[in-house]
């Protein structure tokens, strides 16, 4: 099928329609750039603006050039005096200086700030950065630890601040600070050098309202400056369409570009988001073809509004009920403790209150900003999928265009709203064509997917239908009335449950021959490390993550936690051992350790995850056997849980240390690193090194890119070395999926909802995409040794630096043909 004669087969209103469509997409993208400058500008954020983080970016260097010159002629001890500040800035490397210096001067420049204000704004973000540098170096654990959790969360710059700063206190931390003078002289030196060094911005002198004496210094932007800054913001306006779903069938794709929607008002897609020239000459000389037609697939599927589902989910938002749903509103913090009151300083505030009330005050206060702080940006989220689910509910039939990325996965264009969204996203799409239940094989697919939809996902096949079938009244009853019983709110995946409960009740009432429209889904098990034990064909990687036939379903992370019991048993004459078989290890401390292994998960990240696993439990009532010592033992016990992941997937190890010996040799010879996927598609990885114009500011806890368009010719070594396990077992599962589509189509099916690992369509075809991601998988797996295939992509030079391929195992492959549980 190809674009035209889905177009020659769509009304000529529907086609007008899906143009009107586009060109408001484009306006509301423009207006809300507009709406997002004007608002920056009203908050004093002028650097937030599209030209501010444009100007931001070709400011940092000099500035930083500038900085560098500075406290170098000073310990030189050139002429000239020595600036006050000069002590303060060496504190600081020099490119974050520079960075807080530009952010907090172009808004004050955009907003004509006094130049006294901006000095001080400049010295109060150095102030802050120094604090949580002087917090790190004291306490780099629970630094680590507070800001992984808060990021987590959502939580914003100044609450990160006040809850550092209150740590700060409960743990006798001692953090700097500047007096106001202080800030004042280190901010007009800044200043001075951005000045000297950009000439971006300027001081002037103005008079002040009608007094014909009274001056201001304010700082400004140049005349050429405030032009070019306008000039981006209006090509911000223009590059930024807000890309919703389609109501006819997105355009083919045909090459790397063109595909997807109609109207020129849109800067045309490329297939590959951010596509860099070198990956462009080697897609032009790739054979696409099968991932082209699998991706055409994708895209051309139809979808609907579920509107039973859009109908309670409007409800349950608007009544502000908290039904598998986040807070509507912020919650309310906790009244002030008894002696609390209003006064000039905080100190004086608390004077009168009980130490021990003011902690535990401190404590609730701190969780209520924590959660209001994580569920806004989940309110905004699921305010915007209701909103577009109710704008497209009329509509017969709704499409979603794709892109892929650089390693070959699949991505929905349309934000917020597509079939690879949330709980509340995939709730609310049902395929647009649906298929009639003839037969009991598709009755259990659709009985499955309840199961697994609820949580009850570790039983075999034929316990999930029973599950199901023992509660037929109870799902009829909910379909009928969903606030009567809120059991299915209590479900893994609440909301794509309650649209289940709908469709099977429907079944239930109609019998055989009911057309089904609902997306089932079939999941691998920890889907990267299927792949590393298929391609080095371990058989014990291979049994704990169901690539070999079994009566119930292999649970890789309650196979690690036994592990990690057997080596604590071992260990029994250390205490802490012995603490934690009483504590009791589970899959859920096990579990995010193994998923992040096949993606670059070092032994750090396990002790994160085991720590928060540890703490999840305590604070849920589980008593805590190590008082104090809890950070020490929890270490202890990551170490315990990383040994045990080696002992179950040593193969993927194997694999994993491989590569990185493979990207560590291309790095040296200056050769970025490029294969090519099983479905041939050709995967391209080339991080270049930015760290002359890479910041990293502790209080936003995140790494700030600059001067972006103009690169280093050196490759970023660890980057290079770290990423090559995730981004090519990433592209292993994007061609397994392309492979999977393509055998479906030539056996008849044609609804995909696809994310990555996770393949689904309507009951009635479900058992030949069993079938069919299977048969794609052996295939691959027959028919090309990926590793060897690997080195074989490399330049000869790399290619006698690589070390000797693995170690292939025993594992049967075609074993997969027979796994239940394989996907399920």
């Amino acid at each position: 099928m190809n674009v035209t004669s889905d177009c020659s087969t769509t009304s000529a209103a529907v086609m007008e329609r899906e143009h009107q469509l586009e060109k408001q997409a484009a306006e509301k993208g423009a207006a809300k750039v507009r709406k997002l400058v004007e608002k920056a500008k009203q908050k004093g954020l002028g650097a937030d603006t599209p030209g501010g983080v444009a100007l931001m970016k070709r400011a940092v260097a000099p500035l930083s050039k500038a900085i560098a010159d500075a406290i170098a002629a000073a310990k030189a001890g050139k002429a000239g005096r020595r600036h006050s500040a000069l002590g303060t800035m060496e504190l600081l490397p020099a490119d974050v200086l520079a960075y807080l210096t530009v952010r907090e001067a172009i808004h004050a420049a955009v907003d004509s700030t006094s130049v006294t204000s901006a000095a001080i704004a400049i010295g109060s973000m150095v102030e802050e950065e120094l604090r949580m540098q002087s917090f790190d170096d004291q306490q780099p654990d629970l630094y680590a630890t507070m800001m992984r959790r808060l990021k987590e969360r959502g939580a914003q710059a100044g609450h990160v601040r006040k809850v550092f700063v209150f740590t700060a206190n409960q743990n006798d931390i001692e953090l700097p600070t500047l007096t106001k003078t202080e800030k004042l002289h280190l901010g007009m030196k800044m200043i001075e050098l951005l000045i000297e060094s950009t000439g971006f911005c300027e001081m002037v002198t103005i008079r002040q309202s009608s007094s014909k004496t009274k001056e201001l210094n304010i700082l400004r932007p140049t005349e050429v400056v405030a032009k070019w800054m306008e000039d981006r913001n209006l090509r911000a306006e223009l590059l930024t369409p807000a890309y919703a779903p389609m109501v006819v069938p997105p355009k083919d794709w045909e090459g790397t570009t063109g595909g997807g929607y109609l109207s020129p008002s849109f800067k045309a897609l490329s297939l590959v988001k951010g596509c860099t020239k070198a990956h462009a000459e080697l897609l032009a000389r790739a054979d696409l073809g099968p991932t082209l037609r699998a991706l055409n697939a994708i895209q051309r599927t139809p979808w609907k509004i579920n509107t039973r589902v859009l109908d309670v989910m409007t409800e349950v938002w608007e009544r502000g009920l908290e039904i598998a749903m986040p807070n509507r509103e912020d919650r309310e913090l906790p009244n002030k403790p008894v002696g609390h009151r209003i006064a000039e300083t905080s100190e004086e505030a608390w004077a009168n209150v009980d130490p021990e009330a003011k902690r535990l005050y401190m404590k609730e206060a701190r969780a209520v900003h924590e959660g209001n702080a994580s569920s806004r940006g989940k309110r905004l989220g699921i305010s915007v999928i209701i909103k577009t689910a109710q704008e497209l509910a009329g509509e017969e039939a709704i499409y979603f265009p794709h892109q892929l990325d650089f390693r070959g996965r699949a991505y929905a264009v349309p934000v917020a709203l597509n079939p690879q969204g949330n709980d509340h996203a995939k709730a609310l799409l049902t395929a647009g064509q649906g298929k009639p239940i003839n037969d009991a094989r598709a009755a259990g697919w659709l009985a499955i997917d309840g199961a697994n939809r609820f949580g009850f996902d570790k039983a075999s096949l034929d316990e999930r239908i029973a599950w199901v079938e023992e509660r037929e009244e109870q799902i009829k009853y909910t379909a009928e009335n969903p606030f009567g019983d809120l059991w299915w709110a209590d479900a893994d995946e609440p909301w794509r449950f309650l649209a289940w409960c709908f469709e099977y009740a429907d079944f239930l009432a109609e019998g055989y021959g009911f057309v089904s429209c609902l997306p089932l889904s079939s999941d691998g098990t920890c889907n990267g490390l299927q792949h590393f034990s298929a391609m080095l064909r371990d058989p014990v990687g291979g049994a704990a993550v169901n690539l070999v036939p079994g009566d119930r379903p292999s649970d890789i992370y309650q196979r690690v936690a036994d592990r990690v019991l057997e080596k604590l048993r071992e260990d029994q004459d250390n205490w802490q051992s012995r603490g934690w078989i009483d504590f009791g290890i589970d899959r859920k401390i096990t579990k995010r350790p193994v998923m992040v292994l096949p993606y670059g998960g070092k032994f750090k990240s396990c002790m994160g995850y085991v720590r928060d696993a540890v703490d999840e439990k305590i604070a849920g009532g589980k008593e805590n056997p190590f008082g104090d010592e809890l950070p020490k033992a929890s270490t202890a016990l990551a170490r315990f849980v990383w040994d045990s992941i080696g002992d179950v997937v040593v193969a993927a190890r194997d694999a994993m240390d491989w590569l990185q010996k493979c990207a560590s040799a291309a790095t040296a010879k200056g050769q970025a690193i490029s294969w090519t996927a099983p479905s041939g598609f050709p995967a391209y990885q080339c991080y270049m090194d930015r760290k002359a114009r890479r910041v990293k500011t502790r209080l936003q806890g995140s790494l700030v890119y600059l001067s972006l368009s103009e690169e280093t010719d050196k490759l970023d070594k660890a980057k290079q070395r770290n990423s090559v396990s995730p981004n090519f077992v990433h592209s292993m599962d994007a061609a397994a999926m392309m492979l999977t589509i393509n055998l479906a189509l030539d056996n008849g099916i044609t609804t995909f909802a696809m994310i990555h690992d996770s393949y689904g369509t309507v009951a009635a075809d479900m058992d030949m995409l069993a079938a069919c991601i299977r048969h794609a998988f052996v295939d691959m797996y027959e028919e090309h040794d990926v590793l060897a295939e690997f080195v074989l992509s490399q330049p000869e030079e790399v290619r006698a630096e690589c070390p000797q391929l693995p170690l292939r195992g025993t594992l049967d492959i075609r074993q997969v043909l027979d796994s239940t549980f394989f996907f399920a």
